[in-house]
């Protein structure tokens, strides 16, 4: 079934809106696999630790600063420890130094290769574990363009992909002849198929969880719900996927968050060896 198609025209980007989707995507992910511990929310006031002055070398426009400011973010100050949240892709932690050493070397993490072409009012929000650009946030177009998503992501989605943004006629970042083409910068970061208003992008992940197009593996590791994992294929991941209806996902008044993990946690390491994460090895001695 193929996504509606939706008009830029219709899209307007809020902060607040921002915001709201984040922490009601956050909190979704919590009652399915998160730890409670594995994200924080900022103050009232925002993010103390991230300033116009701490986000210099970042290179982004006030409003980029005051949207991060204001978002939840992995709690854990160890990249390879912070939880999934798509398959492979970890949110960035801004309100940690992350980027304190180069901020080059952040924008690479979340943006890519293409970061030198990423204008200041687009972010990237995942730690990107492969050669591809990630998520890409825009606050004047208000839409995310998630690069590398599988196409069943974008084809199964319950919410309008957001068409034709690489012929758009917005001419901000540069013209080819004629007035209106993108330059070849602009495009490698806007030519992208699977594109949705920000809080669709984040209503998509929660739909992609619900219907365990995501699989999460573990507290930490999430795995595409088509393909599986590398070694492992599918067979894994299907094993999982009947644990958690099992456990009475995604029924949120059934659902046995802690019995569920920790039968996943079993039936990993006795099946699949090597698939299971230790850490949540924890969850079994907590009862012993």
């Amino acid at each position: 079934m193929a996504s509606a198609q939706e008009s830029t025209q219709e899209i307007v980007y809020s902060r607040e809106e921002t915001v709201a989707a984040v922490q009601d995507f956050i909190a979704f992910a919590t009652k399915m696999y998160l730890d409670e511990s594995a994200y924080e929310s900022p103050p009232s006031t925002g993010w103390p630790s991230i300033t116009p002055d701490s986000m210099r070398p970042f290179d982004k426009t006030d409003e980029v600063v005051e949207l991060l400011r204001h978002l939840p973010y992995p709690s854990d100050e160890d990249p390879d420890r912070r939880p999934q949240v798509m398959p492979a892709l970890p949110f960035a932690a801004f309100q940690l130094d992350d980027f304190g050493q180069s901020a080059r070397t952040f924008r690479i993490a979340t943006e890519g290769m293409i970061f030198e072409h990423v204008p200041a009012h687009v972010v990237g929000l995942a730690m990107r574990q492969r050669n591809d650009h990630g998520v890409l946030l825009d606050t004047k177009l208000g839409v995310v363009f998630w690069h590398e998503a599988a196409t069943e992501f974008k084809w199964f989605s319950p919410f309008p992909v957001v068409m034709g943004l690489a012929d758009s006629d917005d001419d901000s970042e540069g013209e080819g002849e004629g007035g209106s083409a993108m330059s070849p910068g602009e495009r490698a970061w806007r030519g992208c198929e699977t594109v949705w208003s920000i809080p669709d992008f984040f209503a998509t992940l929660k739909h992609n969880l619900k219907e365990l197009h995501f699989v999460p593996m573990s507290r930490r590791r999430v795995v595409d719900g088509w393909y599986g994992p590398d070694e492992h294929g599918q067979e894994a991941v299907e094993m999982v996927k009947g644990i958690y209806r099992a456990h009475g996902w995604p029924d949120l008044e059934r659902y046995r968050k802690e019995d569920c993990l920790k039968a996943i946690y079993t039936a990993l390491s006795e099946s699949f060896p090597g698939e299971e994460d230790e850490e949540d090895a924890e969850l079994l001695e907590a009862d012993s």
